[in-house]
């Protein structure tokens, strides 16, 4: 906890470090106490209760970046919305670098996506889709600038070159959903529409402290592929770009704009929620924005699409900004369906023969498995054969067992598990927790062929929409045991489920309207070009 004594310090002082690298010290030193926080729950002490103290004083500093930060850490110790909203406002008046921007946007994002610790209500009450955007324009801005500078006067003419970047924020390895949605996409446009392509990874999520909103967003990344030119998946190999350095800085602009200017791609394919770079591009290339879970994109010049039909709400929101007409259509994007396993036993995973094992599978685990989730098990628990295997990211799972002895007696943590049908070909059901993203991990528990349970929400509430509706947790842990003895039930779940995996089994249409809009805009410019076929329009 050392860390934390020269962000106490200057907190008292209200001032902060002059050079930036300082500065991010100080975030460091304000995240490890915000893990602390955390990990406390609701115990306290005289030494939290001095901490607490000393960051109430926070409310009141001059410097909005102190301020956000001690905000931040007392809306995680009092679950006071206000406080989070305090830290927010701050966070939108501070002098920032183009990184602290960027990892304070990147923090505001996850408390609204719900990967924190922080309930989704009280995120709500404090932070606005209106506080990302007014964030988003500043960054943009800020990257303007360094492209009129610097870039605008190079040559890159909107013309068909054939060649397409699919530019994507982090880029770990085909067990990670956005990773695996870039290496699809990049197959195929590369295997069914002939296109070169270009995956290009910015790192606007990065692992080095930057920013004033807690607790920080640090991302996986793997820094060993910054320099590697080609990355591979499934016997072919992708030309690939990810700047140097640990942070999302000017320099990674710039490299990134270099690369871009090199290649001078004839459509840039944007995944995600937002993609900065890409904004400032709009004049050279065709801009498509596939967001990589549901809801609306941060975007002004990309045309994107939704998962699903947006609501009322939603296209008065779209009106609000601006880019209603930047709506294309609504389509679930596909995923590439594993093959099933064969050849797994149930001893390789050190789960019990005896049991009826649903399979739970997430990067968030930590966070998703909450109290409401560890009642619904407790429910589901009420049949004496139900059981849990988690697989995924879950450091928590020690506490959480230790909390909740019925939890430890009836579940299994398997660990990150890279062959997840493989894992999936040793279990009989598949549960979804409540959560924002989640939809690749249900799909392919479907098209492994278990009986698969979801609320209708997030990502997954697209994929199962042609299963019986699930309210809420109450009624799933009464699916969960109904599952259990009832095999009619049970081949009723795998036939919905197979039909959904199958309706969700491919890439190749949607890339296809992708491409039919490229086409139209190509058109619109005036740009004739080769069909499909190859043949020239």
């Amino acid at each position: 906890m050392s860390s934390v004594t020269p962000f106490l310090q200057h907190l008292i002082a209200g001032q902060t470090p002059a050079s930036p690298e300082d500065r991010y010290a100080l975030t460091d030193g304000a995240d490890t106490l915000a893990g602390a926080f955390t990990a406390l729950g609701d115990q306290t002490s005289e030494q939290v209760e001095q901490l607490s103290a000393i960051l109430a004083q926070g409310r009141r500093v001059r410097v909005p970046f102190l301020r956000a930060l001690a905000n931040s850490l007392l809306g995680l110790r009092g679950r006071d919305p206000a406080d989070l909203r305090r830290a927010v406002e701050a966070a939108l008046l501070a002098d920032l670098t183009l990184a602290e921007e960027v990892g304070t946007l990147n923090a505001l994002a996850r408390l609204l996506f719900g990967s924190t610790n922080l309930p989704r209500d009280l995120v709500t009450q404090a932070v606005e889709r209106d506080h990302l955007r007014a964030l988003f324009a500043r960054v943009v801005r800020r990257i303007a600038g360094i492209y009129d500078a610097e870039f605008a006067p190079r040559g890159w003419p909107r013309a068909r070159t054939g060649r397409v970047v699919v530019m994507t924020q982090q880029f770990i390895d085909p067990s990670h959903a956005p990773t695996r949605s870039a290496l699809s996409f990049a197959r195929t446009l590369a295997d069914d529409f002939g296109k070169q392509v270009l995956i290009l990874c910015t790192k606007e999520y990065f692992d080095a402290p930057a920013g004033c909103i807690l607790p920080l967003f640090r991302a996986n990344v793997l820094d060993q592929i910054s320099g590697r030119t080609t990355v591979s998946f499934e016997g072919r190999a992708y030309d690939f770009f990810q700047p140097p350095g640990n942070r999302f800085d000017a320099g990674a602009v710039r490299a990134c704009l270099d690369q871009l200017f090199e290649f001078q791609p004839e459509m840039i394919l944007s995944l995600g929620g937002r993609n900065l770079v890409a904004e400032v591009l709009g004049e050279h290339a065709y801009l498509m924005m596939y967001p990589t879970t549901g809801g609306l994109p941060l975007t002004d010049v990309h045309d994107f699409s939704l998962w699903d039909e947006p609501g009322d709400d939603q296209r008065a929101r779209m009106a609000r900004e601006g880019i209603d007409t930047r709506f294309l259509f609504a389509q679930h994007p596909g995923f590439d369906l594993l093959p099933r396993a064969e050849g797994a036993a149930r001893a390789d995973y050190g789960l019990p023969e005896d049991a009826f094992v649903f399979a739970v599978v997430g990067m968030r685990l930590h966070f998703e498995i909450d109290d409401a989730f560890v009642a619904m098990a407790r429910r589901l628990f009420e049949h004496p054969r139900a059981h849990i295997a988690f697989a995924g990211h879950f450091n928590t799972y020690e506490a959480l067992c230790a909390a909740h002895p019925e939890l430890a007696a009836r579940s299994h943590f398997v660990g990150f598990q890279r062959d997840i049908m493989r894992f999936f070909s040793v279990c009989d059901g598949y549960i979804n927790p409540d959560r924002a993203g989640g939809g690749s991990a249900i799909v392919y528990a479907m098209a492994a062929g278990l009986p698969a349970l979801s609320l209708a929400r997030g990502d997954a509430g697209v994929a199962v929409k042609n299963l019986p509706p699930l309210a809420d947790y109450d009624a799933l842990a009464a699916a969960g045991r109904a599952l259990v003895d009832d095999a009619d039930l049970r081949d009723t779940y795998r036939r919905l489920g197979a039909e959904a995996a199958a309706a969700h089994g491919s890439r190749r249409p949607f890339v296809a309207r992708i491409l039919d809009a490229f086409e139209a805009d190509c058109a619109r410019h005036g740009l004739a070009g080769p069909d499909r076929s190859g043949a020239r329009a």
